[in-house]
């Protein structure tokens, strides 16, 4: 089927498509037959570290680099500096890092009252790796809750993503280049002014490698993809990886082990004991390509949206700054292309597809955005009630999109409907202002 994002039949076929890439780079770790779990907190400390000085990865000599070789170089490879497309512009996210700088608190406060509750919307997806049971133990979801809002931090500060300009070869380095792709074991060295090659080389032959270069130099990225954004990205990607392969139970260690957790101390133990009972025919791959260009749209089109309803109203530059910038996020993390809508727009006609296709009340849904409550109460003030009271209205407020095909309110498929006594209504009035005095004062 020719690709059609706004086709909900093609889309339900990226259901079943995850990241090949990033799949088979944690297949590779894999094959060392290492413990699962030990692998993983290895993993998971070492990509900490490189997310902390990026640089370090770029010289042999560290010990960061050192770690690096214990993995496979695929491994090592996944966190390099990446080929940059040709349409992304460095003004445009420099643009988005001064509104990150400027209202970073209320995109945060947009991030967990809408993003998120879109994102729990998802009931073939993000709800289902999350079986109620689990929802009782906080912990792993506000662990999860707070590194999101870290990776926002990473992606959007000023060099969060950096494009890095290539340097173009010499006319010597060109030269020498295509003798050993014409002779690999070749010799060349210096006489006065001269190269002299053993084997020697025609120089049909070398002209013929020069040109065939040239040729395919027009169609490589001399721009290349660094920062703590950028790794913070490859992070997540490689998570989501973990995950796709604990789920599935594809490897050897993970249908063997099978997560007791009795012992487990993180989120991703939590999650891994979940490998029994994934149901691909219904839920489709985990963390697959139509739940994550869904995503990517709650933070890079709904955003704006959720701050217009609290009267923080962005220009039209600066929408299509801020979605150039998650637009370019999705490329990092694996989405791909025909799921990246090219502007603002587009995306607008690709979010109520997705939302038609795939947003459906369940209790998952409703528990982790109780729990979403509970993480935003802890960083309220603790006056006028705000903490019991505000966040379940800030996501009311803020979450305030339809489903098409129904006009249902999609918040009533997370949120459920309650009294909302007078008070309660002159505190969403007055809420914005006192925390803005309250955050920027502290």
């Amino acid at each position: 089927m020719h690709p059609d994002p706004l086709n909900p039949e093609w889309l339900e076929g990226q259901r079943l498509v995850g990241d090949p890439e990033a799949d088979q780079l944690f297949l590779d770790i894999l094959e060392g037959g290492a413990d699962l779990r030990t692998l993983w907190n290895h993993m998971l400390d070492v990509m900490n570290d490189v997310q902390r000085a990026p640089e370090l990865l770029l010289s042999p000599d560290t010990s960061l680099s050192e770690h690096f070789a214990e993995f496979p170089p695929s491994f090592d490879a996944h966190f390099h500096p990446s080929p940059v497309p040709d349409w992304v512009e460095g003004e445009r996210l420099a643009r988005a890092a001064e509104i990150w700088k400027r209202d970073a608190i209320w995109i945060l406060g947009a991030l967990y009252g809408s993003s998120l509750p879109y994102c729990y919307l998802i009931g073939r997806g993000i709800p289902a790796l999350y079986r109620s049971g689990r929802l009782k133990k906080h912990q792993y979801i506000y662990q999860r809750l707070y590194e999101t809002g870290l990776m926002i931090d990473a992606v959007c500060e000023h060099g969060g993503i950096e494009l890095v300009d290539d340097l173009r070869m010499d006319q010597e380095s060109r030269l020498r280049k295509a003798i050993r792709d014409i002779h690999p074991d070749a010799k060349i060295t210096m006489k006065g002014d001269r190269l002299v090659i053993d084997p020697p080389v025609s120089l049909e032959t070398l002209r013929k490698e020069l040109k065939d270069e040239n040729r395919n130099a027009k169609h490589i990225s001399t721009r290349r993809f660094w920062g703590r954004g950028f790794i913070a990205v490859r992070k997540v990607r490689a998570y989501h990886a973990a995950m796709r392969q604990m789920f599935l139970a594809k490897s050897p260690k993970a249908k063997r082990e099978s997560f007791d957790g009795k012992n487990a101390d993180s989120f991703i133990d939590q999650v891994s004991k979940e490998t029994k009972g994934w149901n691909q025919d219904q839920f489709g791959v985990p963390v697959n390509q139509e739940d994550l260009a869904y995503t990517l749209l709650t933070f890079g089109y709904t955003i704006p949206l959720g701050l217009a309803t609290l009267g923080l109203n962005w220009t039209d530059g600066e929408k299509e700054d801020w979605w150039h910038l998650w637009r370019t996020v999705g490329h990092i993390l694996g989405i791909h292309q025909e799921l990246l809508p090219a502007d603002r727009f587009e995306a607008s006609k690709l979010f109520p597809v997705m939302v038609d296709h795939l947003a459906e009340k369940t209790d998952q849904g409703i528990a982790l955005t109780e729990t979403l409550e509970g993480f935003l109460a802890e960083y309220l003030p603790p006056f006028f009630g705000m903490p019991k009271y505000l966040p379940k209205m800030l996501i009311e407020k803020m979450m305030d999109q339809r489903k098409p095909s129904t006009g249902e309110p999609l918040v009533r498929l997370v949120v459920p409907k309650g009294p909302r006594p007078l008070k309660l209504r002159l505190l969403m009035l007055l809420a914005p202002r006192v925390l803005w005095l309250y955050f920027t004062t502290r």
